[in-house]
């Protein structure tokens, strides 16, 4: 049992810091991004860290949208909508920062 904590700490924490990674490498390096974000959404959803899962998931969104792939709108409005229904107000903010994000492009073409 004493090792129990310890593992659900470092899936939390390797989710954590692929969030972290992923959203630092999305401007740069999307491919990678979108990696690190799949991985660490697998990870967080294992453990049931839900407000990662949305964080990620908006990670992913970015990346995807580095990428021109049109699925980061559906991976965007994923991690809202879990944003929402957990009541997580500044991750529902950032999700709102993609859509503008990603709205903005398109009006200007």
């Amino acid at each position: 049992m004493v090792g129990l904590p310890l593992i659900v700490a470092d899936g939390y924490l390797t989710a954590s810091t692929g969030a972290r990674l992923g959203e630092t490498l999305a401007p740069r390096d999307p491919k990678r991004a979108l990696d690190v974000a799949e991985t660490a959404l697998e990870v967080a959803r294992a453990g049931g860290f839900r407000a990662l899962e949305a964080e990620l998931l908006r990670v992913k969104a970015s990346a995807l949208l580095s990428l021109g792939v049109e699925v980061a709108e559906a991976a965007a409005n994923e991690g809202y909508e879990l944003a929402q229904q957990l009541g997580l107000g500044p991750e529902q903010g950032h999700g709102c920062e993609l859509f503008a994000a990603s709205w903005r492009p398109r009006a200007m073409q």
